[in-house]
Protein backbone atom coordinates (compact mmCIF):
# COMPACT_ATOMS: atom_id res chain seq x y z
CA UNK A 1 0.00 0.00 0.00
CA UNK A 2 1.51 3.41 -1.12
CA UNK A 3 1.21 6.02 1.57
CA UNK A 4 1.00 9.96 0.62
CA UNK A 5 3.33 12.26 1.26
CA UNK A 6 3.25 15.61 2.15
CA UNK A 7 6.27 18.15 0.95
CA UNK A 8 6.00 21.38 2.20
CA UNK A 9 7.54 24.50 -0.25
CA UNK A 10 8.19 27.75 0.12
CA UNK A 11 8.90 30.17 -3.15
CA UNK A 12 10.53 33.37 -2.26
CA UNK A 13 10.86 35.69 -4.82
CA UNK A 14 13.87 36.95 -5.52
CA UNK A 15 14.64 40.41 -5.70
CA UNK A 16 15.95 42.34 -8.57
CA UNK A 17 18.10 45.97 -7.67
CA UNK A 18 20.62 48.43 -8.70
CA UNK A 19 23.30 48.58 -6.34
CA UNK A 20 24.90 51.59 -7.08
CA UNK A 21 25.05 54.01 -9.83
CA UNK A 22 27.10 56.59 -9.83
CA UNK A 23 28.93 59.42 -11.81
CA UNK A 24 32.34 60.80 -11.41
CA UNK A 25 31.56 64.63 -10.58
CA UNK A 26 31.95 67.43 -10.66
CA UNK A 27 33.60 67.43 -13.89
CA UNK A 28 35.41 70.59 -15.93
CA UNK A 29 33.35 72.35 -18.40
CA UNK A 30 33.43 70.52 -22.15
CA UNK A 31 34.50 66.95 -20.18
CA UNK A 32 33.85 63.50 -19.52
CA UNK A 33 32.22 61.71 -16.47
CA UNK A 34 32.04 57.95 -15.64
CA UNK A 35 29.16 56.70 -14.56
CA UNK A 36 29.28 53.23 -13.27
CA UNK A 37 26.64 50.90 -12.00
CA UNK A 38 26.53 47.11 -10.27
CA UNK A 39 23.32 45.18 -10.19
CA UNK A 40 21.60 42.11 -8.63
CA UNK A 41 19.05 40.04 -11.20
CA UNK A 42 18.95 42.21 -13.81
CA UNK A 43 19.33 41.28 -17.49
CA UNK A 44 20.61 44.76 -19.33
CA UNK A 45 20.15 48.09 -18.99
CA UNK A 46 19.84 51.95 -20.70
CA UNK A 47 20.51 55.13 -19.86
CA UNK A 48 18.87 58.42 -20.59
CA UNK A 49 20.04 62.03 -20.11
CA UNK A 50 18.00 65.09 -19.11
CA UNK A 51 19.96 67.23 -21.56
CA UNK A 52 21.47 66.91 -24.82
CA UNK A 53 24.74 64.66 -24.87
CA UNK A 54 26.03 63.74 -27.72
CA UNK A 55 25.90 59.67 -27.72
CA UNK A 56 22.63 59.30 -25.63
CA UNK A 57 20.76 57.31 -24.79
CA UNK A 58 22.51 54.11 -24.77
CA UNK A 59 20.54 50.90 -24.50
CA UNK A 60 21.56 47.23 -24.38
CA UNK A 61 24.33 47.65 -21.68
CA UNK A 62 25.76 45.31 -19.53
CA UNK A 63 23.81 44.92 -16.20
CA UNK A 64 27.28 45.73 -14.13
CA UNK A 65 29.45 48.08 -16.00
CA UNK A 66 30.25 51.71 -16.87
CA UNK A 67 30.29 54.24 -19.65
CA UNK A 68 31.71 57.64 -20.59
CA UNK A 69 29.13 59.84 -20.79
CA UNK A 70 30.53 62.10 -23.52
CA UNK A 71 31.52 65.90 -23.15
CA UNK A 72 29.28 67.51 -20.52
CA UNK A 73 28.33 71.65 -20.89
CA UNK A 74 25.14 71.80 -19.23
CA UNK A 75 24.89 72.13 -15.15
CA UNK A 76 23.40 69.78 -13.88
CA UNK A 77 23.13 66.97 -16.14
CA UNK A 78 21.34 64.47 -14.56
CA UNK A 79 21.25 60.79 -15.79
CA UNK A 80 18.62 58.03 -15.52
CA UNK A 81 19.24 54.21 -15.47
CA UNK A 82 16.62 51.74 -16.23
CA UNK A 83 17.56 48.13 -16.45
CA UNK A 84 15.04 44.89 -17.30
CA UNK A 85 14.38 42.39 -14.19
CA UNK A 86 14.88 38.70 -15.02
CA UNK A 87 11.76 36.86 -14.77
CA UNK A 88 10.07 36.14 -11.85
CA UNK A 89 12.16 38.91 -9.62
CA UNK A 90 10.94 42.10 -8.55
CA UNK A 91 12.36 45.46 -7.31
CA UNK A 92 13.38 48.62 -8.29
CA UNK A 93 14.90 48.97 -11.75
CA UNK A 94 15.66 52.56 -12.23
CA UNK A 95 18.16 55.16 -10.22
CA UNK A 96 19.49 58.44 -10.97
CA UNK A 97 22.97 59.84 -11.13
CA UNK A 98 23.95 63.89 -10.92
CA UNK A 99 26.50 64.92 -12.35
CA UNK A 100 27.74 68.67 -11.31
CA UNK A 101 29.53 70.47 -14.56
CA UNK A 102 32.02 73.46 -13.29
CA UNK A 103 31.07 76.80 -15.43
CA UNK A 104 33.39 77.77 -18.39
CA UNK A 105 36.50 79.01 -17.67
CA UNK A 106 37.33 82.72 -18.61
CA UNK A 107 39.56 83.52 -21.27
CA UNK A 108 41.60 86.77 -21.37
CA UNK A 109 41.97 88.45 -23.89
CA UNK A 110 45.45 90.53 -24.29
CA UNK A 111 45.48 93.90 -24.37
CA UNK A 112 47.13 95.38 -27.75
CA UNK A 113 48.71 98.39 -27.20
CA UNK A 114 47.24 101.08 -29.25
CA UNK A 115 48.85 104.93 -29.99
CA UNK A 116 47.05 107.87 -29.13
CA UNK A 117 47.27 110.63 -32.03
CA UNK A 118 49.51 113.42 -32.24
Amino acid sequence: MDQAKTVNAIFTQQSASIDTFTATTPVAYNTASTLTWTTSNMSSCGITADRTVTGFPKTNLNANSNVATGLLTQDPTTFTLTCIKNPGTSGNNTATAVVRVLPQPVTNTPLTSQTCGG
